[in-house]
């Protein structure tokens, strides 16, 4: 970033000299900014809220989150329920393919039974566990026909469940169960047919995504964007001035971010908006470390960071700060598992751990996280905090998007930065991912009995109260373990110009602009 660029930003944020050019009305193309590269457009395969994003413009399930943040029918034209409340029956709406093709059960069933292949790389399979011997099938010890998912006809699809769950219907809005054409192409999915309110048009990878308006959508009438262009600009900067300068007409969440150090200014002149979130933002610990597997040194690394200092001074989006993984959803209220800036105790509990481990001293520990001078800063303050209460070496690393999702995914880090937005408003969003070792969404290597057995209980427990208590067990002894340092719950912060009407952004980290316009 050229200093003159940051003169201008200083002076037009300072000065309130801000473009408002009016939007090309005519044209309906709404411009946001994804700030990274899609890892993927296979819904089978999508782990990131870039990717998952993208789809929802793209792809349709059979439901689909309402403004009022409830699973509304989408695909599903009718659905059914048994008295015993784990069989689902969907009856399909007549909907087409944007080759034409129409939509059907088939399509649904031939999809979810590849993401539940033994052989099949799903890193978010383990949603499908919940479907009658999903778990079975994937570890290869049920064959496929026993699946709890069968297409009755070309459109009804009957679904069981392993046990009743509130929150199914909310989870079938999730890309993951998305279906997808007979046709895909394994290695280029995004040439395949798709089914949501926009076709994509263009990807010139890393530069530009352009997506159209699919005449074919069950729904086109809603529709009133011709499409949308989502640039890949990953410096925030860079972002925020193209929008004060009439090249974008959205900026910052959930997609990317607004620079921190203008925030102060932005919020102060009212043209901030902040949205909660259903999300954290937390580090996680690789556990199989030889130096990281002791919980008391994970345990006085949690309690030597000084939260608070953090969101007041470096992310400055009114954050409330982490003291357990769980933020405030629906009927749950975040529970408060440890003490925050506690340099005492983590002291003590560090003297512990190295004595229990046999270390004369503390090796070099190193702390990654992905490009993104937020990230940067974060990791930054935490480095001199650990320097100062232990005295130890901690030297940051920091990776493209797609090169820290792989390191994340084979376990090659030590600590590593990670947001988590929940995918349904239930706190088994947040636990369920380290309830095993093996999972691919757990990357710490810790599990422990107890923590599986709790979560298992909370499966199967029909009065509410009990089952939340279950939960709120399982949190502690996953905070007292310590796999992960929660920091803070995270924050929606964005921009838009006036002229923007009817995006939905949803607390679980979607933005839909299925019935945007701009006017």
């Amino acid at each position: 970033m050229g200093s003159k660029i940051i003169i201008f930003l200083l002076l037009a944020v300072g000065l309130g000299f801000f473009s408002c050019s009016s939007p090309k009305e005519r044209s309906q193309i709404l411009r946001i900014n994804l700030s990274s590269e899609p890892p993927t457009l296979d819904p089978r395969k999508a782990t990131d809220v870039t990717s998952n994003n993208v789809l929802i413009m793209l792809y349709e399930g059979l439901t689909r989150i309402g403004a009022d943040h409830t699973p509304k029918p989408a695909l599903a034209e009718k659905i059914t329920l048994s008295e015993n409340r784990t069989t689902y029956t969907f009856s399909l709406r007549k909907s087409l393919w944007s080759n034409g093709d129409p939509v059907t059960a088939l399509d649904f069933e031939r999809s979810w039974k590849q993401i539940l292949t033994p052989s099949f790389p799903a890193p978010f399979a383990y949603k499908l566990f919940l479907i009658k011997n999903g778990a079975a099938v994937k570890k290869g010890t049920v064959p496929l026909t026993e699946l709890g998912i069968r297409a009755l006809d070309v459109s009804t699809l009957e679904v069981t469940l392993e046990h009743p769950a509130p929150y199914f219907l909310e989870m079938l809005s999730y890309p993951l169960f998305f279906p997808l054409h007979a046709s895909i192409d394994e290695k280029n999915p995004e040439t395949s047919p798709s089914n949501g309110p926009f076709i994509l048009k263009q990807w010139d990878h890393d530069n530009e995504i352009r997506v159209e308006k699919n005449p074919l959508y069950w729904e086109a009438s809603k529709v009133t964007l011709a499409g949308l262009k989502l640039l890949i600009v990953e410096d925030a900067t860079t972002e925020l001035y193209m929008y004060e300068n009439g090249e974008l007409d959205w900026a910052g969440a959930p997609l990317s971010n607004l620079p921190t150090e203008f925030l102060p200014t932005l919020k102060a002149e009212g043209r901030v908006i902040t949205h909660p979130s259903n999300g954290t933002y937390y580090y996680k610990i690789n556990t199989q470390i030889p130096h990281l597997h002791n919980s008391k040194i994970r345990k006085a690394l949690a309690y030597a960071i000084n939260r608070q200092e953090i969101v007041d001074h470096i992310t400055q989006a009114d954050q409330e700060i982490a003291l357990a993984l769980v933020p405030n959803m629906w009927d749950w209220k975040s529970q408060v598992l440890f003490k925050d800036d506690n340099k005492k105790k983590a002291q003590a509990l560090f003297k512990e751990g190295i004595q229990e481990l046999g270390l004369l001293s503390f090796p070099k520990t190193f702390l990654s996280f992905n490009a993104n001078r937020e990230h940067q800063k974060i990791a930054q303050a935490i480095q001199q905090m650990w320097k100062e209460t232990f005295d130890i070496e901690i030297e940051l690393e920091t990776f493209d998007w797609r090169v820290y999702l792989d390191k994340l995914a084979k376990e090659n880090y030590q600590i590593a930065r990670m947001g988590w937005l929940a995918d349904v408003n239930d706190p088994i969003s947040f636990l369920d991912p380290f309830k095993y070792q093996d999972g691919e969404t757990n990357g710490t290597g810790w599990e422990n009995p107890h923590y599986i057995s709790l979560l298992n209980a909370s499966e199967v427990e029909i009065d509410l109260l009990t089952r939340k208590k279950l939960l709120e067990q399982a949190e502690e002894l996953l905070i007292d373990e310590m796999p992960i340092i929660p920091l803070y719950f995270i924050n929606f912060t964005y921009m838009k110009k006036p002229y923007v009407h009817n995006v939905f952004l949803s607390p679980l980290g979607i933005i839909d602009f299925k019935e945007a316009f701009l006017k």
